[in-house]
């Protein structure tokens, strides 16, 4: 792999969307633009009929929560574990595009030294982009010092190195850590800064540091976003159409670590889950919103408005049938949720295509405007 070349192709644009140029390896994209996790893979390779993610870019999301963390530090097994599954599944569905990858600790850690020296370790020569999580140091000139040795033996394995900065840091740090990271952008490294997504709500600030520095010439990705905006009155809103408002780039839907347990008990109810107890909660990208089936059965009855490859020549009924039984006919309740990931990987992709052309013509604004759950919502930042 080549380094990442980033060229930013609308500098003086008057609001926050970036159209930016990225190539790398083989690769080459415009943005704003959706990246398909290996979630989205296993969704794709679980359904009976065959269905290719054309997506340019694939991130494999190695998500920690707090128990697991501990026990892969502690070198339990989970390491190799983890290790092994990333070589079968970037070899076995994600070959076919550059692969980035994004480490997801839980938002209060940040790792000692030396174990951020075990996560260079762990990312492997599969992957193109590797991740930087967060890491303690003494002082700004150490923690550009541990970024350069970071990259540097990343270069050397013909990787590109992502330095991780969550939006949930406290704001002084946030900047003095961006604007370390745009100053060694300088000296030909951190052509690509991630984002560990937080509530714009309550980060706000975060955000708008982005925004005042997106004509600089670095990839700007947000992972981890949520389907919908969390809290008791959050409205059903496709979340991750409305960050490239603050000038980022590339978004990654929200990747969970489950506990094995929990997976356990989920595989034994849908053995007793019966086809009539089944619904759907659909991404429809004519309103930028997420509708229960109900909801969408009062606004579109049963007709699905799309011809992405799991929708394409079905309505509702159709859909619900070829994806609950596998080619056998035999009932399998869990492809439902396959197909529909895939549905909003794809047909939400394409929609990135409209608002990329808003953004040419400097009027993202009149975009989120013509969208009902984005109209009055979502307004330049100032």
């Amino acid at each position: 792999m080549v380094s990442i070349n980033v060229k930013v192709l609308n500098k003086d644009n008057r609001f926050g969307g970036r159209n930016v140029d990225i190539s790398f390896g083989s690769s080459s994209f415009k943005t704003p633009n959706r990246i398909a996790t290996n979630k989205d893979y296993f969704a794709a390779s679980s359904l009976p009929h065959n269905v290719t993610i054309k997506n340019p870019v694939s991130e494999y999301v190695s998500a920690f929560n707090k128990p697991s963390f501990d026990a892969f530090l502690t070198g339990n097994g989970s390491f190799a574990r983890r290790k092994k599954r990333i070589a079968e599944q970037c070899i076995d569905m994600m070959r076919y595009s550059p692969i980035m990858s994004t480490i997801q600790i839980p938002k209060e850690e940040r790792l000692t030294q030396s174990q951020l020296m075990l996560f260079n370790v762990f990312q492997n020569k599969h992957l193109d982009i590797i991740s930087i999580p967060p890491f303690q140091y003494k002082n700004i000139d150490e923690y550009e010092d541990v970024i350069t040795q970071f990259s540097e033996a990343a270069r050397s394995r013909s990787q590109e190195a992502m330095p991780i900065l969550p939006l949930s840091t406290e704001l002084n740090i946030f900047r003095l850590e961006f604007d370390a990271l745009r100053r060694l952008h300088k000296t030909g490294i951190c052509n690509v800064i991630g984002f560990a997504y937080a509530n714009p709500d309550k980060n706000i600030h975060q955000l708008i540091e982005i925004y005042d520095k997106r004509e600089q010439d670095i990839w700007y990705h947000v992972f981890g976003v949520p389907r919908t905006p969390r809290g008791k009155n959050g409205i059903p809103v496709a979340h991750i159409h409305e960050l490239q408002n603050y000038g980022l780039d590339t978004f990654s839907p929200e990747v969970r670590d489950v506990p094995q347990k929990a997976i356990g008990h989920l595989m034994m109810e849908s053995q007793t889950t019966k086809p009539d107890e089944l619904e759907l909660k659909r991404y429809d990208s004519p309103t930028l919103g997420i509708f229960k089936e109900p909801k969408w059965i009062g606004r579109y009855g049963h007709d699905l408005h799309c011809n992405c490859p799991v929708c394409n020549g079905k309505d509702l009924t159709s859909f619900k049938y070829v994806y609950t039984h596998d080619l056998d006919g035999s009932f399998d309740p869990n492809q439902l949720r396959s197909a529909d990931k895939v549905h909003e990987l794809v047909s939400g992709s394409k929609e990135f295509d409209e608002s990329m052309k808003a953004i040419k013509s400097d009027d993202l604004p009149a975009y989120y405007e013509s969208k009902e759950f984005t109209k009055g919502r979502i307004k330049p930042p100032e």
